[in-house]
């Protein structure tokens, strides 16, 4: 399983990288840019932006990425795969350990966006949707308690954790990837963090209708 989901995040990451290239020559060229593959195929820049920062405002058009992990997750009915360093989404407040601790619920409440992805799994795994997990045993068992908790009681759920080490000697699996029904997809610098979402600049492409 692993090694087709790996299979699979260097097949969209060719697409991201072919999608990137078009959209480069467009602009040069003044030219619309031709989807990466089929007629259908699609792909829409991301971005996270932090919250209270009007210096910083989102760019006009470019999706949000908390929004668009959602529509994976929510519009899911074959088939949900997901690569992911660490889970994070929901807010750990009142742990003096996290780096959460001392925010206020109004706070939490207007950083809402981990919840809602966090919530929309939990959906579609209560819809039986096929769901497979891979994330990176770095930050195992803490911040691997999200995708274990989407898993647990859920025979649809496949969650597991790759030990680089023992296939390569070293490294770590950084990818940040989404796979819905095999065709609509998320890459980009985005962790599974609510952080990632509300607090930090990230940006990604989504793609959709891009049969693998």
């Amino acid at each position: 399983m692993m090694m087709m989901m790996m299979m699979m995040m260097v097949s969209m990451q060719l697409l991201l990288l072919q999608s990137l290239v078009c959209l480069s020559a467009a602009k040069q060229t003044g030219e619309q840019s031709a989807p990466p593959s089929s007629a259908s195929c699609q792909a829409w820049l991301l971005q996270s932006i932090p919250t209270d920062m009007p210096e910083l405002p989102a760019v006009p058009g470019v999706l949000r990425t908390g929004d668009v992990l959602q529509w994976l997750a929510g519009n899911s009915s074959k088939s949900l795969d997901i690569m992911s360093y660490y889970w994070q989404l929901l807010a750990l407040p009142k742990n003096p350990a996290s780096g959460d601790y001392g925010y206020s619920q109004q706070q939490l409440d207007q950083f809402g966006v981990g919840q809602a992805v966090y919530d929309s799994l939990i959906a579609a795994a209560d819809r039986g949707v096929p769901i497979r997990i891979v994330q990176d045993t770095g930050f195992s068992p803490d911040f691997a308690s999200e995708s274990a908790a989407i898993a647990a009681g859920r025979p649809n759920v496949q969650n597991r954790t790759l030990y680089v080490s023992d296939w390569w000697g070293g490294g770590v699996l950084h990818a940040k990837l989404w796979i819905s029904n095999k065709k609509h997809a998320y890459v980009g610098s985005a962790n599974n963090d609510w952080k990632s979402l509300t607090q930090v600049k990230e940006l990604g492409i989504y793609f959709t209708d891009c049969p693998a």
